[in-house]
C-alpha cells in the first residue's frame, strides 16, 4: 500500500492510497471531506468538485526502459478563486496497467 497527501494553495488537501492496480484520491478541507474518487486502469482521470470549484485529479505512467519500473505521475489542476495551480509529481513506483 502506497498512501500519501498533498496540498495546493487556496486549495484542498488531497489524500491519495495505492493498492497496486488503483489509487484512491479523497479531497479534504480541514477534517470536512469534500468528495473522493478512485481511479484504476479504465479511469484515469476524475474531477473532485467542492463547494467553491472543482478539482480535477489525473494519473499516467511511464515506464523506465532501464529499470522497467512505472512510475505514477500525477497532476492536480485547482480551480479557485485565485485562479489554477497545478502540481506535477511522482507517487511512487507501482503498477497501474494500461
Amino acid at each position: 500500500m502506497i498512501s500519501g497527501r498533498f496540498a495546493i494553495s487556496n486549495g484542498p488537501t488531497y489524500e491519495y492510497a495505492s493498492d497496486g492496480q488503483k489509487v484512491m484520491v479523497s479531497a479534504y478541507s480541514g477534517k470536512t471531506l469534500l468528495g473522493n474518487a478512485i481511479l484504476d486502469k479504465n479511469n484515469k482521470s476524475a474531477q473532485i468538485y467542492m463547494g467553491n470549484g472543482p478539482g480535477e485529479y489525473s494519473v499516467s505512467t511511464n515506464l523506465n526502459t532501464e529499470s522497467k519500473t512505472n512510475t505514477l505521475d500525477y497532476t492536480v489542476v485547482y480551480f479557485g478563486q485565485s485562479g489554477t495551480t497545478q502540481i506535477d509529481g511522482v507517487l511512487a513506483s507501482w503498477g497501474l496497467d494500461d
